[in-house]
């Protein structure tokens, strides 16, 4: 509004007949002349008259709650220390419960809200710590930040009513100043209050930055989190009783990383890394992988994974932008609402460091800790019976193990202790290195054998370093074709047959079960669509045959055909992810210029990826059986009916989705390798 002005006209009717008074908002402007806002109540016409303001440009002196009028004030001298308008008793401390809300909110209802929200504030300040029930002060925060996540226009209130309380207290030092302060640091992360606000609470930190040593020591740390918060943007869920505890101990403020937690390694060890309450899993997984002494995650494909707090044996890709902070607090709620409310302490999430999407052309230039760490998940996957071996190949590698973790092997020479030794070391690596079905179906003869030569071999490697036989053990197995594939137990519904899923860099493709042999191959260029369709894995994938005494080899096309994998709950959003990143891999990498040895593909990082990792929107389009849907907010998964609230999240993909009349998704690949083939309706 150039030029324009903004009064206000009571009691204006708006019909000749008898009705109720109205209220008016007479904008003036030189481009349409005079503009007439009606609205039924006071309240009303106060909001709009507050925000219509805003948006002109005009002062804010003479608008809004009588809070904002003096922020209004404070913005004309530019927030001047010198300005009497800091003391003024509205902006400071008050003993007494509010009567209004500080700001202007839009309805009756939220207004209700705010009130109850500063009685919320007030018990958490005013009721000391008690650290032997300090569930009390977690439960007051998560519940007060947490509604006003789920209801934003409640966050510039929050804000304004802390700072009120923490501003020219009457006893700075107290326990009440720096619960209050507390609270304050617990937001800040989270999200921040929006437009003049934000510019009154930078300016109110930085007045207490030179202050008294408790409001200091906050203060700096909460500009701290207002930069992050501004670079990474504001959080999705209420604190974790983790953060709220780290604040509440008091050692939050004292670290730029006030955060830590142990992450699994595939060697059954763990590396704790300290973050904020903005760092995403993009920035941890840097973090990580520079710490172990690793390349960038986009080229070795590592990724970080959470444990499923109801489902054993399910692990969850960490989306790039998501904070971690997040994935603990979504983590928490799913565990609590899975058990009926109450909460484990003794249960917290496992974030697990992995390679997600191997890819054989990353094998050059990998370093020592990479290949270690794939090496301890080879180990896993021999153990579970995921690699095909005989006793003699298990043997040699047992030895190779055995020489990675415990060194050269110390000839007995008749000391009982050193023969106790080597017995436990043959037992455990028989135990952790071979596969537990082998072992099993072992006579006692047979196993006393095999320690036999498990020793004798480990003997011969004497002098071998670790590095050495790690690369030896790692070119043993990389000579089987889906060495880095993931395999999935599913059966196939035409026959119900049970199978190995393989998804591996350019491929899906059945093993067979026993013997892990292939069955078929289907290249993700052959793959039309794939997804949840109701509780199965489906994949549709064209079907072509060589031209006979053709000089080009050319393709026949026949048609498509429709596979279902029947697989367990919790497993077919995992497939389908991992499908999905690798096919994003595809397209992301040749962006690059990355080549596959197999194929024309290249890998992405787990951390750059823009898959539908978390999860497939599940409602059906209305506009046509061949639409295709974009995935932009969180929606409901595939498997929405049984899957955990914090899963049923997705980002925009690459990746064009057909949904079917049920509504189950499926993901269409010829569009996104760059084929002009229309979506298939099976």
């Amino acid at each position: 509004m150039q030029d324009s002005g903004s009064d206000t006209e009571d009691n204006v009717s708006v019909s000749s007949k008898q009705q109720p008074s109205n209220y008016a908002i007479q904008v003036d402007n030189n481009i349409h002349g005079t503009i007439y806002f009606i609205t039924p109540s006071k309240q009303e016409k106060d909001t709009w008259l507050y925000h219509l303001t805003v948006a002109s440009g005009l002062p804010l002196t003479q608008t809004g709650t009588d809070t904002e009028k003096l922020i209004g004030g404070l913005m004309r001298v530019d927030g001047s220390p010198e300005s009497k308008l800091w003391h003024h008793p509205i902006l400071c401390h008050s003993k007494e419960a509010i009567a209004r809300p500080l700001t202007t909110l839009p309805s009756t209802n939220l207004e209700t809200d705010a009130i109850q929200m500063f009685k919320a504030v007030q018990l958490f300040t005013t009721v000391p710590i008690n650290f032997s029930a300090i569930e009390y002060h977690i439960n007051l925060a998560q519940s007060a930040i947490g509604d006003c996540v789920v209801k934003q226009e409640l966050q510039s209130e929050l804000y304004c009513q802390l700072i009120r309380q923490t501003s020219q207290h009457p006893d700075p030092d107290s326990s009440q100043a720096t619960q209050c302060w507390m609270l304050l640091a617990l937001c800040c992360p989270i999200f921040l209050p929006q437009q003049k606000y934000l510019w009154y609470f930078k300016h109110y930190l930085q007045r207490h930055a030179s202050m008294r040593p408790i409001a200091v020591r906050y203060a700096v740390y909460c500009q701290r989190c207002v930069e992050r918060a501004e670079l990474n943007g504001p959080r999705e869920s209420r604190p974790s009783r983790m953060e709220v505890l780290s604040v509440l101990l008091g050692d939050a403020v004292k670290h730029a990383s006030p955060l830590s937690i142990p992450v699994h390694l595939p060697s059954e060890r763990y590396q704790v890394v300290s973050f904020d309450g903005s760092t995403t899993a993009k920035e941890l997984n840097g973090r990580l992988s520079q710490e172990l002494g690793m390349r960038d995650p986009l080229v070795t494909g590592f990724a970080l994974l959470t444990d499923d707090p109801l489902t054993p044996d399910v692990e969850h890709c960490l989306e790039p932008d998501v904070k971690i902070c997040d994935a603990v607090s979504l983590w928490e709620l799913t565990a609590r609402e899975g058990n009926q409310g109450k909460v484990d302490q003794s249960r917290t999430i496992k974030i697990i460091f992995k390679n997600r999407l191997y890819f054989k052309n990353m094998v050059r230039g990998e370093t020592e800790k990479e290949r270690l760490l794939i090496l301890y998940q080879a180990l896993v996957a021999i153990v579970n019976g995921h690699f095909p071996i005989n006793k003699d190949l298990a043997i040699e590698l047992g030895a190779l193990m055995m020489q990675i973790e415990f060194g050269d092997h110390r000839p007995v020479g008749g000391s009982i202790t050193i023969a106790q030794e080597v017995y436990q070391r043959v037992e455990t690596t028989l135990a952790k290195s071979f596969p537990m079905k082998m072992v099993k179906d072992l006579t006692f003869d047979e196993r006393r054998q095999m320690s036999s030569q498990l020793t004798e071999k480990w003997a011969a490697l004497r002098g071998h370093q670790p590095a050495q036989c790690a690369r030896i053990y790692l070119n043993v197995c990389r000579r089987w074709p889906f060495f880095g594939a993931r395999l999935f137990p599913c059966k196939q519904k035409s026959d119900y047959k049970p199978l190995w899923l393989a998804v591996q860099e350019d491929s899906i493709s059945t093993l067979d079960l026993s013997s892990l042999r292939l069955a078929h191959r289907y290249p993700y260029e052959s793959v039309v669509t794939f997804g949840g369709h109701k509780d199965d894995f489906m994949v549709v994938v064209k079907q072509s045959a060589s031209l006979p005494f053709s000089p080009h080899q050319l393709q026949l096309q026949l048609g498509t055909e429709k596979l279902l994998f029947a697989m367990r709950p919790g497993l077919v959003s995992e497939v389908t992810n991992l499908i999905a990143s690798y096919i994003n891999a595809i397209k992301i990498r040749q962006s690059v210029g990355y080549a596959s040895e197999s194929t024309s593909q290249a890998p992405i990082s787990p951390g750059d990826q823009s898959p539908v990792e978390r999860g497939i929107p599940a409602k059906p389009r209305t506009d046509g059986p061949e639409s295709y849907q974009v995935k932009t907010g969180s929606q409901t998964s595939p498997e929405s009916s049984s899957q955990p609230r914090w899963q049923r999240k997705v980002e925009v993909s690459l990746l064009p989705t057909h949904v079917h009349a049920n509504g189950q998704p499926r993901v269409v690949v010829s569009q996104a390798l760059g084929k002009t083939i229309e979506p298939n309706s099976a």
